[in-house]
């Protein structure tokens, strides 16, 4: 049985025009719907959050690299406290439904991180004798 990235790279070596998603929606579904089933978010659907979190965090800017990963990680905890709010009946692409959320969850976070930023200077750089 061939993986993703087997599938990725033989795509690749072929030149194949065929667009390749780095989530492949159906098999998220199914990982949702095996969730559902069991009543509890799954290792795997989890990895498919950070996946779609980790590539939406590079529309930010940040200061530092802690600041990106608790972005990250905000919208992981949110994903993992709503993963059951998808409803099947009002949309069927759940990778859509989730790369919203975690956005919005994202920008909620991001926006609360740099909300005084502005002001705010590091006591560090002040007493620094390094010119930046």
């Amino acid at each position: 049985m061939s993986t993703d990235v087997d599938i990725i790279k033989k795509r690749i070596a072929e030149g194949s025009e065929t667009k390749i998603l780095y989530i492949n929606p159906h098999k998220m579904r199914r990982v949702w719907d095996e969730c559902m089933k069991n009543d509890e978010c799954s290792p795997e659907l989890l990895h498919y959050f950070q996946l779609i979190a980790e590539n939406f965090s590079k529309v930010f800017w940040y200061t530092n690299e802690i600041d990106r990963l608790a972005t990250i990680n905000h919208a992981l905890a949110e994903a993992w406290i709503n993963w059951k709010k998808f409803d099947p009946q009002r949309t069927e692409n759940i990778f859509a439904f989730f790369t919203t959320c975690i956005a919005n969850w994202m920008r909620q976070y991001y926006n609360h991180l740099t909300k005084n930023k502005e002001r705010h200077i590091s006591l560090d750089a002040l007493l620094s004798s390094v010119k930046r």
